[in-house]
């Protein structure tokens, strides 16, 4: 069944969309009506090309694949086998289409998440009872909220960033919008946790020393059409750099403290000399 989607504004001159042929964009932009509520269709050229290009008769099969290859090799879209059937999963789907009310997919959560991670599911899979995405699903249960999974905002960690950057969500409108979809983002392939790790060392490894370059709010969360995770919070592990710079910074207080305890004696010995040449002469 066909869905009404959304198109940003930026995906018209995005750099690695520009890349690809005119006809793969427009395919590209159908499969994301053909994908169900987390960006998941069927991989049959034959059936993608009767759905997007029903009245082009001079369109052959074979070169729908060619585009849909293209899209594989861009990395746009993942291919995995899921019950003996082949699926595509529009990988970056979930951080560009805000969907009120999703209806849940044929394809098991932690399937999907494994497909993006670059696994493939050759035999049925089922969601485990420590499944994060099951447990939140169940918390939904609980309090009446049905089967949908939701995703819930964090406004204290949002803020938290556009405050480190100098913003703020009432007059930094822009800025607030690419926060949310960033931890919506986070919290859909289940790295949340390990960002609030990795935020709040960057926050006190900057604290500790003014001169540390400070990365720009982009270059922080990243590419939206990278999943954000070519963002400097991800560059490197911050809580390792933290413990390092901590580590020197108590290794220059002991050496200074040291510095300081031994002035004393070495003054009052160059006294003591001094008084010894004295009682000679």
């Amino acid at each position: 069944m066909a869905r009404i989607r959304t198109i940003k504004p930026d995906f018209w001159t995005d750099e690695k969309i520009g890349t690809l042929r005119r006809d793969v964009r427009l395919l590209y932009i159908g499969l994301w009506n053909l994908a169900d509520d987390k960006g998941v269709l069927k991989a049959n050229p034959a059936f993608i090309k009767g759905q997007i290009f029903p009245y082009d008769e001079d369109l052959r099969i074979g070169s729908v694949k060619e585009w849909i290859d293209s899209l594989e090799n861009a990395r746009m879209l993942v291919p995995f086998t899921y019950n003996g059937e082949s699926y595509f999963i529009i990988r970056t789907f979930l951080a560009h289409q805000n969907i009120n009310r999703p209806t849940a997919s044929k394809i098991p959560d932690n399937v999907i998440l494994n497909a993006i991670k670059g696994s493939s599911h050759n035999t049925h899979t089922q969601l485990t009872e420590d499944s994060p995405l099951e447990i939140e699903r169940k918390g939904n249960r609980k309090e009446g909220k049905g089967e949908e999974f939701t995703h819930t905002r964090e406004p204290e960690l949002e803020n938290s960033i556009l405050d480190f950057f100098g913003f703020s969500e009432h007059t930094n409108f822009d800025k607030a919008r690419t926060v949310k979809d960033f931890i919506f983002s986070l919290k859909n392939f289940l790295r949340l946790d390990f960002f609030r790790k990795q935020f709040d060392a960057y926050v006190e490894l900057k604290s500790l020393d003014n001169g540390l370059y400070k990365h720009s709010f982009k270059n922080f969360i990243g590419d939206q059409s990278e999943r954000f995770e070519n963002g400097a919070w991800n560059a490197e592990n911050w809580e390792q750099r933290l413990n390092e710079e901590k580590e020197k910074s108590s290794g220059k207080k002991e050496k200074a403290a040291n510095t300081t305890k031994s002035q004393p004696i070495r003054g009052i010995e160059a006294a003591m000399k001094v008084a010894e040449v004295q009682m000679r002469d």
